[in-house]
């Protein structure tokens, strides 16, 4: 099989480093400029007909030794559009970004013409990126360099192939870097080479082709919803997908396979067939391939079965095509080898429920919802509590707050004979691109099944609601229990509101760069009062204030000038104990505040918690940092080697995404 992306990845970088300290890599080329605000990627499928191809020849990759020499083995896509243009979806097989390059076709319908120079990966924000171009090699270095003179590559075909032309172990296809700006101020990657490149290529017809949607087929766009298993977990899949269907009941599906989160292929079809309310998408289509490797939809019934079956949409009395097979994508049409899988896939067009909230004139308070949580990975029950705000009226019950990825979410029940009845599903609204949907649901000693409703006993002069007849849950999915949390026998009792004055912040930090004219303003906020007891978080704020020479102490604000990137429409200086913001954050008690002032004029830095309950605003002490020792380049915020930290000065742990890191006081790209 194919190497893997991330495989193919950490190649690229590993040969940066390589690259960077190789002075033979940095030979000045003549190449044509190129304008960064002109670039183009082509990342999308161009529309025409697809084909795939099996790709052989020779690879080239760099490694410690130099440029080595490998059998091509990859499986790749061409687009054949009207009036000659020619796609080819990564043209180096071993170099593969997911984007494609145009070609044109010759009037005899034998030859292919692609340009040199065509990006085939960019990111604007560091002006760097990739080209493909046509590379020499030179016996006395011992490496490949681009060849400016040579504009175009050419393709030929005979007999269905296609045929790499003019290239040899000396004359390769590759892609070199293009940098502009800071990155190539720093590395001096412009125009060298990514370690990548082909040469000698035939495309060979893959055994199975993708099915092409007829021309005179009627679109209809329709919403795809799909919890998604992948990497031992489950996440919520909602696409806009697209219906196709023709006269003799023939049924197309696309855009069902992704954008973004796994697949990046949105026009992989399935051909189905319709009869009455039900469609069927036979098992084993050829889907088309994802870095090289064949995929294929596959059907079945039940998790991990052997069996396959067709996938079953059947139309339901609210308008909405349910299945409830698992729909797999894997390496062979048997479905031995899934990649990932979809459970209880729905087709529709209805719009989501409006979100709930109360009456202006509902009464409202803070409750302590104490509850037995769960974590399903490792089957682990545990006590645990949570603030949530309760709304009643005469007739219904409200809470906000019930899962802190929709804080602002409210679920209604219904007063009904001294109880309160809270149904299933109710719709919290969006979280995140993985979670775009949440919802309200009740389940009783299964966990996968949801049941109808909740219902508690209800004390209408405390609020308080006790003895739950089920668990609750908030799930991903509507019609399955994928709970992002589960509540097993929640109750609701009031907190009340005493006033109380908070204990001093304290363990007060200065984080600065000498490559950043920011700094961290990093300190801890107890919730502990003076008198050592709790404190509710929801009530606990902080300021922060500064003290300059010409102005002495003033009261520190974030700005929507200062800090575009939070949104701001006015300014803010105090803020809530769980503020969370491009410039604000907080981890395990930590609370990091970037201050982007000229804070070398600062004498001092100081913080101070407020506690606002019972009608009082009670104030601890301002605990100061003292700055005057400090200047912006005396300091560098790095004491431990290895420690990882993005360009907030925030440390990073686990895996890096997209972005620029500091490393031992160095930048270094992830990609």
């Amino acid at each position: 099989m194919k190497k893997t992306f991330l495989l193919i990845q950490f190649a690229a970088f590993a040969f940066m480093g390589i690259c960077s300290q190789a002075s033979v890599c940095n030979a000045a080329m003549s190449l044509p400029d190129f304008d960064e605000n002109e670039v183009k990627v082509i990342t999308s499928r161009p529309e025409g007909e697809a084909k795939y191809y099996d790709c052989t020849g020779f690879e080239v990759a760099m490694s410690n030794e130099g440029p080595g020499i490998t059998n091509q083995s990859s499986l790749t896509c061409i687009v054949f559009g009207e009036d000659g243009d020619v796609w080819i979806k990564d043209p180096i097989s071993n170099d593969q970004r997911d984007s494609w390059v145009k070609g044109r076709m010759d009037s005899d319908d034998r030859t292919i013409h692609v340009a040199t120079g065509q990006f085939t990966d960019y990111m604007p924000s560091m002006t760097f990126g990739r080209q493909l171009w046509v590379l020499d090699f030179n016996e006395a270095t011992g490496m490949y360099s681009v060849n400016p003179s040579i504009n175009e590559i050419t393709y030929t075909l005979s007999d269905g192939r296609i045929s790499l032309e003019d290239t040899s172990r000396e004359r390769i296809i590759g892609s070199i870097f293009r940098a502009k700006g800071e990155i190539e101020e720093e590395y001096h990657y412009e125009g060298t080479w990514t370690g990548y490149g082909d040469y000698e290529t035939v495309y060979i017809p893959y055994s199975a082709q993708p099915c092409n949607i007829p021309a005179d087929a009627t679109c209809e766009p329709i919403t795809f919803r799909a919890p998604v298993y992948y990497g031992g977990q489950w996440t919520m899949k909602v696409l806009e997908a697209k219906l196709y269907r023709t006269e003799n009941k023939d049924v197309y599906l696309s855009g069902f396979s992704s954008s973004g989160m796994y697949f990046t292929e949105p026009l992989w079809t399935v051909k189905g067939s319709e009869e009455g309310n039900k469609i069927a998408f036979p098992s084993g289509q050829f889907l088309g391939a994802y870095y090289g490797n064949p995929y294929y939809f596959t059907g079945s019934d039940i998790l991990d079965s052997d069996e396959r079956c067709d996938v079953m949409f059947i139309l339901n009395g609210d308008g909405v095509y349910e299945s409830n097979n698992i729909i797999s994508f894997s390496m062979d049409e048997k479905g031995e080898y899934p990649y990932f899988y979809y459970d209880g896939a729905t087709l529709t067009n209805n719009p989501l429920p409006e979100l709930v909230t109360p009456p202006a004139s509902a009464r409202q308070h803070l409750f302590k919802m104490n509850y037995k949580g769960y974590i399903q990975s490792i089957d682990f029950y545990y006590d645990s509590s949570a603030n949530v705000t309760i709304a009643s009226t005469d007739k219904n019950v409200y809470i906000k707050g019930i899962y802190f990825g929709v804080p602002d979410s409210w679920v209604v029940g219904d007063i009904i004979d001294g109880k309160v009845v809270f149904y299933s599903t109710q719709y919290l609204g969006f979280m995140s691109e993985i979670c775009p949907e949440m919802w309200f649901m009740a389940f009783g000693d299964e966990f996968d099944k949801p049941i109808d409703r909740i219902e508690f006993d209800y004390d209408p002069a405390t609020g308080a609601m006790t003895n739950a007849s089920a668990n609750i849950s908030v799930s991903i999915c509507e019609r399955r229990n994928l709970g992002m949390q589960w509540f097993f026998k929640p109750s609701f009792e009031v907190i009340d509101e005493n006033p109380a004055k908070p204990a001093n912040p304290d363990d007060l930090e200065w984080i600065t760069y000498d490559w950043d004219s920011n700094a961290i303003f990093v300190f801890e906020i107890p919730m502990k009062d003076t008198e050592g007891e709790d404190l509710v978080e929801n009530w606990l704020s902080y300021r922060i204030y500064t003290d300059t020479e010409s102005e002495g102490v003033e009261v520190y604000s974030l700005t929507p000038e200062k800090n575009p990137d939070m949104n701001l429409s006015a300014p803010i200086d105090l803020f809530p104990y769980n503020y969370f913001d491009y410039d604000i954050s907080y981890s395990y008690g930590r609370h990091y505040v970037t201050i982007r002032d000229d804070w070398s004029k600062f004498k001092r830095i100081g913080v101070q918690s407020v506690y606002d309950a019972g009608g009082e605003e009670n104030c601890s002490d301002i605990v100061w940092l003292e700055l005057t020792q400090l200047s912006v380049d005396g300091i560098v915020a790095n004491p431990e080697d290895g420690v990882t930290y993005n360009l907030q000065g925030i440390i990073v742990k686990g895996e890096l995404t997209p972005g620029i890191y500091i490393r031992n006081g160095k930048k270094f790209i992830v990609k």
